[in-house]
């Protein structure tokens, strides 16, 4: 769901599930082209910080052996 508001100069959208995410535009157009845009990024880097938190708290973890390393392994090591 996006919540979009008129402002001075066009308008202006924030999703109220994706804190910090919001995009502006001159238009309606603009503003549809560049929310798509911010949702992904946003969505994007959500999974990359996702990744390295996981990474982390594998890495903080006693060292494992055999089936249990491939458990706490994250994807791409």
């Amino acid at each position: 769901m996006a919540v979009v508001q008129r402002v001075a100069g066009g308008f202006r959208a924030f999703f109220p599930n994706l804190p910090t995410c919001s995009a502006s535009g001159g238009n309606l157009e603009q503003l549809r082209a560049n929310a798509e845009g911010a949702v992904f990024d946003y969505l994007q880097l959500s999974g990359t910080m996702r990744a390295r938190m996981v990474a982390a708290i594998a890495n903080a973890l006693p060292p494992a052996h055999g089936m249990a390393r491939m458990f706490i392994q994250p994807k791409g090591h």
